[in-house]
C-alpha cells in the first residue's frame, strides 16, 4: 500500500523538481493537477491517517 503512494507523488515532485531546477513556470493547470492529485491520495488514505 505504501509504494502506491509514492508512485502516485511522481507527478507533484516533477511540478516541483522542474520548477526548483529548471525555472519552469507553474502554469494554472499544473498547479490545479498537483491539488488534486494531493487531495486524491488524502482521501484514499483517510483511514489510515485517522489511526
Amino acid at each position: 500500500m505504501k509504494s502506491s503512494v509514492y508512485i502516485y507523488l511522481t507527478p507533484v515532485i516533477t511540478v516541483a523538481t522542474a520548477y526548483i531546477v529548471l525555472d519552469e513556470q507553474l502554469a494554472p493547470v499544473a498547479l490545479c493537477g498537483v491539488f488534486l492529485t494531493l487531495a486524491g491520495l488524502i482521501v484514499s488514505q483517510y483511514k489510515e491517517l485517522k489511526k
